[in-house]
């Protein structure tokens, strides 16, 4: 069995790092993943604050405008986007908006099956998105069941 590589590009390390790193990541080498991470000390320690001053903020609002400008071409390539920037808020208004991003034609497919969220048969927790319309592209939820959907045979 031969299996392929995973090529990881990542645009950010904390809050404050550099706005065009995606555009960097996206002129270099090609790549599969984007990572966005976000939980560096002093972001926390910024996103608590936020937090504490409303209990909807805490997490990395930016983010979805970092993304947002790339929508295309990371559909047209088939980039996968993750991101920690939920914070101490990752459901933010995504759960809310499941039913429409699947309308919108955004099934926000399991990794492993490729099956869309509305069909695993169970429902969401949370999910790591601040909600923007840039999160239609790239918002992955979690859930109470096992990390894979059911099958056509259970």
């Amino acid at each position: 069995m031969s299996r392929t590589p995973i090529r990881i590009g990542n645009f950010s390390g904390y809050l404050g790092d550099r706005f065009t790193a995606i555009d960097e990541v996206l002129a270099g080498d090609p790549v599969d993943v984007l990572m966005g991470d976000y939980l560096a000390e002093v972001t926390l320690a910024a996103l608590a604050v936020g937090y504490r001053k409303n209990a909807r903020g805490g997490y990395v609002a930016y983010v979805a405008h970092q993304l947002e400008p790339h929508l295309a071409t990371l559909a047209e390539r088939g980039i996968k986007v993750v991101t920690n920037a939920g914070g101490f808020n990752p459901s933010g208004h995504v759960l809310d908006r499941l039913a429409e991003f699947h309308t919108d034609g955004h099934g926000m497919e399991h990794l492993d099956t490729g099956a869309p969220l509305k069909d695993w048969g169970v429902e969401p927790i949370a999910a790591n998105s601040p909600g923007s319309p840039a999160s239609r592209a790239w918002s992955s939820a979690v859930s109470r069941s096992p990390r894979s959907p059911p099958t056509a045979a259970a």
